[in-house]
């Protein structure tokens, strides 16, 4: 399933908001991440392999690219 950009833009602001620094390495708890998003788009049905995969692209693109913008396929 291809995520929608509002699912996109909701996953990439709960990562980045809820980060914590240890020995200078940031750290993301990608179950509260997946916790918070089956709360908030309960209808969606997903693979968690298909869902870790779209964070990790989704988070390098916006790096990359500064957008998660519907042109960039981001999952």
């Amino acid at each position: 399933m291809a995520f929608l950009q509002e699912q996109k833009t909701f996953i990439l602001e709960f990562y980045f908001r809820n980060g914590h620094k240890i020995d200078a390495v940031w750290q993301q708890n990608i179950p509260n991440c997946l916790e918070e998003f089956r709360y908030e788009f309960s209808e969606v049905v997903f693979n968690m392999t298909i869902f870790q995969s779209t964070i990790n692209y989704c988070i390098t693109l916006f790096r990359e690219t500064e957008s998660i913008d519907e042109e960039e396929d981001c999952g």
